[in-house]
Order: structure tokens, then C-alpha cells, then sequence
């Protein structure tokens, strides 16, 4: 879990895309298939807005998605980039793939992201040097 303190880093979301992507790589594993951006702008057209997070339907996901298009947030995705040093190379989005499909669908320049793991690693992945968003 990210330090409440700390502020999220702002990563360009085009790095944070590359990796994960809701609309290709279908998080949901409930779905079928993935979400689409039509699906979501059904949504916002239809005012069909899911405004907490709830049971995680096809239905819900997208209502959810269309509402933080909207709304927007300000808590910052999660993600644990691993440490490749102890053969624990992974990088895996633990909690936001609502807030990711939302920021690429409005097709934003960067995300707040939260990073657990090796800060090289993460450097390496993102271009972002995180330990100078380390001094409390």
C-alpha cells in the first residue's frame, strides 16, 4: 500500500499504457471481452454513471469508467514494478485500471501513479526518477 502522505508521481500515460492497457487487456476477468470506448461514451451520452465502486459487472465497469471521465479523481493508480534484483520481475497494476481507462479514454498526459518495488526498476520503466519524490 502507497503512503498517504505521499503525493503520486505524475507519469506520462502513454509509459503506464505500454504496460497496461484496459482496453486490450481485459482486467475485468468476469468479461468476456474487454471494454470499448464506444461502450463508455454510450455511457456519458446516456447519463449511465456508476459513481462508487460496486459488484463488478460489464454494466457496472463501464458506468464506472464513464463517471471518472466525467468527474475525474485524485487518488493514484497502483503499481508494483517488482524488484528484478530477487528474480521478482513483474510489474503489475494492483488497484486503478477504472482510473487508467478513464485518463486514456480522455486521452490525458500523464497519471498519478503510486509505485511499490524497486524505484531503479521503476526508472527504467517509466523514465521518472522516484526517489526525488521521497523527501517527506
Amino acid at each position: 500500500m502507497a503512503c498517504k502522505k505521499c503525493k503520486p508521481i505524475q507519469i506520462p500515460l502513454v509509459k503506464v499504457q505500454a504496460l497496461f492497457d484496459p482496453f486490450c487487456d481485459n482486467p475485468w476477468i468476469e468479461h468476456r471481452k474487454a471494454v470499448t470506448r464506444a461502450e463508455i461514451r454510450r455511457a456519458i451520452t446516456k447519463g449511465r454513471f456508476q459513481g462508487k465502486p460496486t459488484v463488478h459487472t460489464r454494466t457496472r465497469n463501464i458506468e464506472r469508467i464513464a463517471w471518472l471521465v466525467v468527474h475525474g479523481w485524485r487518488k493514484g493508480i497502483e503499481i508494483d514494478v517488482g524488484i528484478p534484483s530477487y528474480a521478482c520481475s513483474y510489474e503489475k497494476l494492483t488497484d486503478g485500471w477504472h482510473r487508467l481507462a478513464a485518463a486514456i479514454y480522455r486521452k490525458d498526459d500523464c497519471i498519478g501513479v503510486n509505485i511499490t518495488g524497486s524505484l531503479d526498476h521503476a526508472k527504467t520503466l517509466f523514465g521518472i526518477d522516484c526517489n526525488q519524490y521521497d523527501k517527506g
